[in-house]
């Protein structure tokens, strides 16, 4: 899949260019994610502590036996395509970190990450595999991308999945394994996303 979607990368490289502020799509975005929490915190932290419940839900939940219904297969397989795309996407954005902390925080983000994909892998039967396969498409990554172009690739591509996520879960019951499923990597992509604007706002300014 070639990302083409160039809204992050020229919102940001705009209000590289401009006074922090003068930008409404940007600043609308910071308070999506909650003026009090991103003062409040600073940066938000992606630590083994902070992120190590997101494993452990998921592993509850894959011990469900719904798992092996078709309807469950077909989602899981969906979701763990779109988050491999998302794990190419932070690896890129790993190797043109600028410093020692973004590496360290772009390596444990990846490590939950690759957790998360391997436990919904090993929750795959057969006929999930089968629309793994089915939904396998090639990545294009750019060859040693700039820190500002990787993370903007990066929050695009987190975005999409965000987007895909909720349009897959949202109409299924309250309850449902898929429906907790989805919240459980909403949270988690959302996590991530927060980070990486907190990233993009240092870098602005």
């Amino acid at each position: 899949m070639v990302i083409s979607n160039y809204r992050y990368r020229n919102i940001f490289l705009h209000d590289r260019l401009a006074p922090v502020g003068t930008n409404p799509e940007v600043n609308t975005r910071m308070r999506s994610i909650g003026r009090r929490r991103w003062e409040a915190a600073h940066s938000p932290e992606i630590t083994p502590t902070a992120t190590h419940r997101y494993l452990d839900e998921l592993d509850i939940l894959l011990q469900s036996p719904e798992t092996s219904t078709l309807a469950f297969q077909a989602l899981l397989a969906s979701l763990t395509r779109a988050l491999e795309q998302v794990q190419l996407q932070l690896q890129q954005a790993h190797k043109a970190a600028l410093s020692l902390a973004q590496r360290e925080t772009l390596h444990e983000m990846n490590r939950v990450l690759q957790a998360v994909i391997q436990r919904m892998r090993q929750a795959l039967t057969a006929p999930g595999q089968y629309l793994l396969q089915l939904n396998d498409t090639a990545a294009s990554l750019a060859h040693e991308p700039s820190w500002w172009f990787a993370l903007a690739e990066a929050l695009e591509v987190i975005e999409t999945t965000l987007q895909r996520t909720l349009s897959l879960v949202q109409g299924q019951p309250h309850r449902s394994l898929s429906r907790q499923l989805g919240a459980v990597l909403l949270r988690l992509l959302r996590r991530y996303q927060h980070h990486l604007l907190w990233e993009a706002r240092e870098w602005i300014e």
